[in-house]
């Protein structure tokens, strides 16, 4: 069993073949891709492509997202790595080429830049404004609407939403878990058993889909 220490680039090489070397969908690949996505997140190697090109707030949105896309194509794609090359130089390339996606496709979009929660409007509350003092965003009022609205999904929506071939965690679970026990991605990983990149993108596809729901009550 691979300890969870941080890694050099050797460790990190033969964890990635230890990944590749694992059955497909065998718990053994899902616990070592866990601990390969933590090593890459704690390396302090993570490149940071195009930094000054915009103000730091926007450029922070835009970096979360390409980086969890990033994220995600390791997991999916990791039969693709070449030994050859570290894993840190594969990642970066990985990152660099999203990064310029996640540009495109906001230009694309004609918005200024791509947010990692729901979007605040002005017609509903971020869900990301939870984990903030509520002094320093919206009334309190507005915040127990929010999490109420969660714990009752009134057409029984959010509960519809789940991860493929995991039917008991459901967009309501992870929503829940997050916002109102205050639980950590890292945790939330670690208690389902999913690489943190796929409850990541399972729940801002899933968020996007459900915005008009959102809207519809708040």
């Amino acid at each position: 069993m691979v300890n969870q220490d941080f890694m050099g680039d050797e460790q990190l090489r033969q964890l990635a073949l230890n990944v590749q070397n694992a059955p497909p969908q065998s718990a053994e690949r899902q616990r070592n891709l866990n601990y390969l996505v933590n090593n890459i997140l704690h390396s302090g190697k993570l490149g940071h492509p195009h930094t000054g090109k915009y103000p730091q707030g926007i450029y922070q949105d835009l970096y979360n997202e390409a980086l969890q896309k990033t994220l995600l194509k390791i997991c999916t794609k990791i039969d693709q790595y070449n030994p050859v090359h570290p894993v840190m130089a594969w990642v970066n390339f990985v990152l660099s080429k999203t990064f310029i996606d996640v540009e495109k496709d906001v230009q694309r979009r004609g918005i200024t830049y791509l947010p990692q929660a729901l979007k605040n409007d002005m017609t509903i509350l971020s869900l990301d404004d939870l984990n903030s003092p509520v002094s320093d965003l919206h009334p309190s009022t507005e915040v127990e609407k929010l999490r109420q609205f969660l714990k009752e999904d009134p057409e029984g929506r959010l509960q519809e939403e789940h991860l493929q071939n995991h039917t008991d965690i459901t967009f309501q679970k992870i929503a829940l878990a997050k916002y109102v026990d205050d639980l950590t991605w890292d945790s939330l990983s670690e208690q389902f058993k999913i690489p943190l990149p796929t409850l990541h993108s399972f729940f801002n596809r899933r968020l996007q889909k459900l915005m008009p729901y959102f809207h519809k009550y708040l």
